[in-house]
């Protein structure tokens, strides 16, 4: 019954937040479930490598890309994959970014969630249960970050994915106060990565980890995520992200 009510406040609160934005920001939010499915209608994409997320053209048995069994990895991949695995919704071309980018700059909580079980989706189809069970892992903004936009979507997307599978959510990892990326050329991305282990915080040993985030751009994030989690005793990671820039 208390977990009704809050959730019956929380709905209301977020209608109110929504009108007063309305009428005084002129913002408009979309309603959630609708934004996503547009978005990826039209940007979502069937074929993708699965070691770093980019996309593969429709015809995958040229010198691009090779499928082994059910991977299919680009050129680069298959000489030395990124992941051994890579969930992904879409590219990232409009709509699909300018709804990302909105997600963050309007505090839009209801789409982040929704993108989140979009995302529980694609990973219920492609992926089994291991042995030692999933844990869902947000790949966070740094703090001040996150209190000036009010949001923090990888988490909202992670809680998500957590609920809809069924699965643990956990937010080992923290991010240091640094410059934005999207400030950073290609290779800065990949030699600087703010992220740090969060104190006291331990995932269960051999347990296999789900890593949210919302765009990969050069991976650079991803993979020192992924050092600090098998440093920790995580057995496998498999990134999740709502798009990839190709």
């Amino acid at each position: 019954m208390l977990r009704l009510l809050m959730r019956t406040w929380l709905q209301r609160f977020r209608g109110d937040v929504a009108y007063l934005e309305r009428m005084f920001l002129g913002r408009t939010r979309p309603e959630a479930e609708g934004a996503v499915r547009e978005a990826l209608a039209l940007c979502g994409s069937e074929r993708w490598c699965e070691g770093c997320g980019g996309s593969l053209e429709e015809d995958t048995s040229g010198p691009s890309a090779v499928g082994h069994g059910a991977t299919r990895l680009c050129g680069r991949c298959r000489l030395q994959p990124m992941f051994h695995g890579f969930i992904r919704l879409g590219r990232y071309a409009p709509p699909l970014d300018r709804l990302v980018q909105r997600v963050k700059g309007n505090a839009w909580h209801d789409v982040a969630e929704a993108f989140g079980r979009a995302l529980a989706c694609a990973i219920s189809r492609k992926l089994s249960r291991p042995p030692g069970g999933w844990i869902v892992v947000p790949i966070p903004s740094p703090p001040l970050r996150r209190l000036r936009r009010g949001i923090d979507h990888t988490g909202s997307m992670a809680r998500a994915v957590g609920r809809e599978l069924g699965i643990r959510c956990t937010s080992c990892l923290r991010a240091r106060s640094s410059v934005r990326q999207a400030s950073l050329g290609r290779s800065e991305r990949l030699q600087r990565s703010g992220l740090v282990w969060r104190g006291r915080s331990r995932i269960p040993e051999a347990s296999s980890v789900l890593l949210l985030d919302d765009v990969r751009t050069t991976g650079g994030t991803l993979l020192k995520a992924r050092e600090l989690l098998e440093r920790h005793g995580a057995r496998e990671v498999i990134p999740a992200v709502i798009c990839v820039r190709d």
